[in-house]
Parts: structure tokens; C-alpha cells; sequence
């Protein structure tokens, strides 16, 4: 939780835990179907009250160890050129026409996941489709780069993300009754709450793609945002960067051109012939035949562990 966004007056103007708990289901119901970004943030604040938000900090050293994965399906080659990085990267602003989980309209961010082949499935393929998967590798940083946690407490525990979250939401708990008193359940609530709508909420995603635009674009300045991947059974994480981090902090390593021949849904699992991969040669990219052993999708996503 982020203490500069907990203000005492507020922390007084929460109300009784029931209470607080049906203002927030009501929450999005309230919201209308037509909202402008003015309108959704007014009913946020009359059902929550005030925004809390979990962060966490990764060092250079751990961060250099990550790789992204983004994945485009059925590129126009009339419209955009194959050969240039920038067609697998962040799209531009004016091309953002519809809210994103992560995005508002006009808003442009670098969706990608942390796993390969989860990439691919929330890109939702059908038998056919021409996808590019681009791999893309950490900077050499000299900072830590922040990053929102929308990411429940309980995350299953072969998620990558699950210790850190976990701590963070611990950190959150010990604050929230330091500074919380009273009121501490309430901010815990608030913070699962917010958590919980990254996995809930459906199209057109008018809440969350509010609370991540205040998240990338505004006074918290996170690098990116962390959410669970619904299609991966929360095995995995979804990513969302600000444009200006991606150019800061990620470098392209390589693309995979591959097609889709079966989509095999229990154990999540693709069926895919591939064929070209595509690495940077001075300022051109040059396209070869894949190598067997180097393609980073084969897997599977699997169910939630049973104990």
C-alpha cells in the first residue's frame, strides 16, 4: 500500500465494515455504461471512499532476469511493415479505441505476460491464425523499477509473483493498523477488493482500466502494472508497461512467426507449426528458420495444484 494515498480525513470517512462492504459491491453496478473518466472516478470515491494501492520494488539485478512475452495475431502487412520493431511493440495511442483490463481508450500500454505460451492464449487464437510472438529481454537499469501489485493475496503458489504479493499484501496489513486503527479492516478489505476486479471484471472494463490509467499515467508513476492471467488459471501473470518504460527498460531480443493448427483446451495446451524467427541484424531484422529446442511456448498451463 502506498501511505502518501492515505489521507486521515478520509481513513475517518470510512464507515462501519458492513456498511463499507455493500458500498463496495455496489461499486461497479453503479458505474453507468457510458461513463466518462470524471463520472467513473466520482462513484469510485463515493462507494470506496479513497484509493489504496500495493506496490512493489524490483532491483536491477533481479529484474535483468525477467523476459516479456507479446503476442499479435494476423498482422495487416498493407498497413505495417513486418520488419520493424516498433509493429511489435506498444501500439499507438491513436489506435487504443476501446478500453483495455489495463488501458483506457486513447491511452496507449504494452500489454504482454510473463509466460510464452499464456501470451498466446490471451491473444484468444482460433484455428488459422498467423501470430507473432515477440521476446523481449530487461535493460541494463541502474534503478528500481515499480510496479503495481493487482494481484489477490492468496495467488496460487507456483505464480511467480505469489511472494512478493504476498509480502506486499502483509506490509499493507501491518500499516493499515498502525495508521489505519479502527479502520484497518477496512483498508485490508479495500485492498483485496481492488486486487479482486483485475480477475472480475468483464468487458467494456470501465473500473479497472480507470484504476490503471490513474496507475501508469498519474501521480504513481508505476513502470507497469501485475495481473493475474484468467486464461492461465491465475498460473501466470499478465503485464501492462507505460510506453516511456518499455523504451527505458525492455529491449527486443527476437519474433516467432507461428500458426495455429488446434486449440486444445484441458490441459491448457496449443498445437502450433512454426516456421521463421526473426533477430535484429544492425538496424535490420532477418528472418531465418527456427531451431528446434529455442522456441519458448512449448508447455502447457496447468490446473490449480490440489493439496
Amino acid at each position: 500500500m502506498n501511505p502518501n494515498l492515505i489521507d486521515d480525513d478520509d481513513i475517518n470517512d470510512l464507515p462501519d465494515l458492513e456498511s463499507f462492504k455493500n458500498m463496495l459491491s455496489s461499486l461497479k453496478s453503479s458505474i453507468p455504461p457510458t461513463a466518462s473518466v470524471d463520472e467513473i472516478a466520482k462513484v469510485f470515491y463515493d462507494h470506496a471512499i479513497m484509493h489504496t494501492q500495493l506496490y512493489g520494488l524490483i532491483n536491477p539485478s533481479n529484474f535483468a532476469r525477467l523476459s516479456f512475452y507479446r503476442v499479435r495475431l494476423n498482422i495487416d502487412f498493407a498497413c505495417e511493415d513486418l520488419g520493424l520493431i516498433r509493429t511489435y511493440s506498444y501500439p499507438p495511442a491513436s489506435a487504443c479505441k476501446t478500453n483495455g483490463r489495463a488501458n483506457i481508450k486513447g491511452k496507449s500500454v504494452f500489454y504482454c505476460s510473463d509466460d510464452a505460451l499464456t501470451a498466446i492464449y490471451e491473444s484468444k487464437p482460433k484455428v488459422g491464425d498467423i501470430g507473432y510472438i515477440s521476446i523481449w529481454n530487461t535493460q541494463k537499469v541502474d534503478r528500481f523499477v515499480k510496479y503495481a501489485i493487482c494481484l489477490p493475496k492468496d495467488l496460487r503458489a507456483d505464480n511467480k509473483w505469489a511472494i512478493s504479493t504476498r509480502e506486499a499484501h502483509e506490509y499493507s496489513e501491518k500499516h493499515s493498523q498502525t495508521r489505519g486503527a479502527n479502520k484497518a479492516a477496512q483498508l485490508d478489505l479495500l485492498n483485496q477488493f481492488l486486487s479482486i476486479q483485475f480477475i472480475e471484471e468483464r468487458e467494456p472494463y470501465l473500473l479497472t482500466s480507470w484504476l490503471s490509467d490513474n496507475l501508469l499515467y498519474h501521480d504513481s508513476k508505476a513502470d507497469f502494472i501485475a495481473y493475474p492471467s484468467i486464461v492461465a488459471n491465475t498460473q501466470h501473470c499478465n503485464l501492462a508497461f507505460h510506453p516511456n518504460s518499455v523504451d527505458t527498460l525492455l529491449t527486443f531480443k527476437k519474433v516467432v512467426r507461428f500458426k495455429i493448427l488446434e486449440v486444445v483446451d484441458s490441459p491448457k495446451g496449443l498445437i502450433m507449426s512454426t516456421g521463421k524467427i526473426a533477430e535484429l541484424n544492425g538496424s535490420i531484422l532477418q528472418w531465418r528458420d527456427a531451431i528446434k529446442g529455442e522456441l519458448p511456448f512449448l508447455g502447457k498451463i496447468t490446473d490449480i495444484p490440489r493439496p
